[in-house]
């Protein structure tokens, strides 16, 4: 896999740490529920605070005022509106060595500006040893190597 081709994922990743620290910082009480299934599909990390919950989806991007597309599970399809309660991006921008970071509170996000989205992807019945191998080449045979 190329640089690239990994790039969201670490940037999602980073920013998720990021996102954790920060609210840490600020007196909440952090649990990651990115990888949760059942009561928190829609965001990333569940705050506690003084008895006050915050649910907090997290974005990572690299140009500075872009926000990442929101998966489907992210908005509510009957409001289009954001199921957490904010939506924490986190941007790390090249040269820069601190990430900045925007707080978007649900409100915000009017659901004019949520425009649907249609795409595709494969299915896992497709994405597996047996259907794969076949069209698997070794690099090798052209001189590459890792």
């Amino acid at each position: 896999m190329t640089d690239s081709a990994m790039e969201p994922e670490r940037i999602e990743t980073r920013a998720v740490t990021f996102a954790e620290a920060y609210y840490e910082s600020i007196g909440w009480t952090v649990k990651n529920v990115s990888r949760a299934r059942g009561d928190h599909a829609g965001y990333d990390l569940f705050l506690e605070k003084d008895g006050a919950k915050l649910m907090v989806e997290v974005k990572g991007c690299s140009r500075l005022f872009q926000i990442p597309d929101l998966y489907g599970s992210e908005i509510d399809a009957a409001t289009k509106m954001l199921i957490a309660d904010e939506l924490c991006v986190v941007y790390f921008l090249p040269g820069e060595d601190v990430p900045q970071l925007a707080r978007v509170p649900r409100s915000a996000l009017d659901p004019q500006y949520i425009v649907p989205k249609l795409g595709y992807r494969i299915s896992g019945r497709f994405k597996n040893k047996r259907m794969m191998e076949r069209f698997m080449i070794d690099p090798s045979c052209y001189g590459w190597r890792t």
